[in-house]
């Protein structure tokens, strides 16, 4: 335990960690958590875990973590250990060696730990210990459900899952037997394009028009559901400009609708043709502070199309879930200048 260590008040560190389950879009287990401080600084949000893993004795590699903090600006975090191992006796913690390392990994950074913590679950009633070299202290936890962080969260009418797996599923593909159907309409879209020498400015117009149609209508909360407007849209963010403009979604009032229309179509497209809105997820979840879910639509991503190794590799590179300032500022670029392209071949004039 590193001398530099202060503590949250034991009513504030209960209601950090009942919130956690509203922070990462579901109730973990068996993971180490990291949050910034409530109020460290204006924009710091969302939590990174890892798996509680022991892959060479109790040691945890957290390869870049300390840079990953600090990009986001933070510069005071709460340790969360949920779940693992039992106590190692009354009111003493397991994983005491993980959290020193953990501290000191982010001392070197400049990081400072403000509290740290064990419970065994995150559910009303569960019996909080810190981490601390003085006298025993301990809490119990509130019902996570009536929290203020829940009460937001339904607000933003955001889905908690039960588990880790829940979020998986939320991405996955649907019944086998449509994806079938669609990945033959897909494939006689393709042949169909493939006849064509080049691409007409009328049907770059309707993949653009499309898309914001799409995205317009998820902000009123209507989603596709129909074969043909899902094939499209599918379609229409595989030509590579319209899915660099896409980007410029984050960016504006429209986010969350994008947001949720991405997820959507995550699941709602067969295989490869899911590895667009896939990307895109991960990178709209990882602005809104989604952690969990960024890494999650990462490697479905990547496995929605193996033989992508630069979907492989984005897929490592989003260990975290998180961006740093400098891909944000890509992304802005990128979408402006895909945005450009794409009128000047429509031949509209800004302003």
């Amino acid at each position: 335990m590193l001398d530099q260590e202060h503590t949250l008040g034991d009513d504030a560190l209960t209601e950090l960690i009942v919130s956690v389950p509203y922070v990462l879009r579901f109730f973990p287990q068996d993971s180490l958590i990291l949050l910034p401080v409530p109020s460290t600084k204006p924009g710091c949000f969302g939590a990174i875990r890892v798996n509680l893993t022991d892959p060479v004795g109790g040691v945890l590699p957290f390869y870049g973590l300390g840079s990953s903090l600090t990009c986001q600006g933070w510069d005071r975090v709460v340790v969360l250990v949920v779940g693992g191992e039992s106590p190692v006796a009354v009111d003493v913690p397991p994983y005491q060696r993980l959290v020193d390392q953990i501290e000191t990994t982010l001392h070197h950074n400049n990081v400072k730990v403000e509290s740290s913590a064990w419970v065994p679950e995150i559910r009303q009633g569960a019996r909080w210990m810190r981490y601390t070299e003085q006298q025993a202290n301990t809490g119990t936890l509130s019902d996570p459900h009536s929290c203020d962080a829940a009460a937001q969260a339904a607000s933003a009418r955001e889905v908690t899952y039960g588990s880790l797996q829940d979020l998986v599923n939320s991405v996955t593909s649907e019944d086998a037997d449509v994806l079938v159907r669609r990945r033959w309409q897909l494939s006689l879209l393709e042949c169909h394009g493939a006849a064509a020498p080049y691409e007409s400015v009328t049907s770059l117009a309707r993949k653009v028009r499309r898309i914001d149609e799409a995205v317009l209508a998820a902000d009123k909360g209507t989603l596709p559901h129909d074969d043909r407007q899902i094939v499209l849209l599918g379609r229409a963010l595989s030509h590579a400009l319209v899915w660099e403009s896409c980007l410029g979604y984050n960016f504006t009032d429209h986010a969350h609708a994008a947001h949720r229309l991405w997820w959507h179509l995550t699941r709602c497209l067969p295989d490869r043709h899911a590895v667009e809105p896939a990307a895109l997820l991960s990178l709209s979840s990882s602005m809104m502070g989604h952690t969990e879910l960024a890494k999650v639509a990462a490697r479905t991503a990547a496995a929605a199309d193996p033989g992508r190794h630069n979907m492989a590799e984005f897929a490592k590179l989003n260990l975290y879930g998180v961006l740093p300032p400098v891909a944000i500022d890509f992304l802005a670029a990128t979408a402006a200048t895909a945005c450009q392209q794409i009128n000047n071949i429509l031949g509209i004039t800004s302003g």
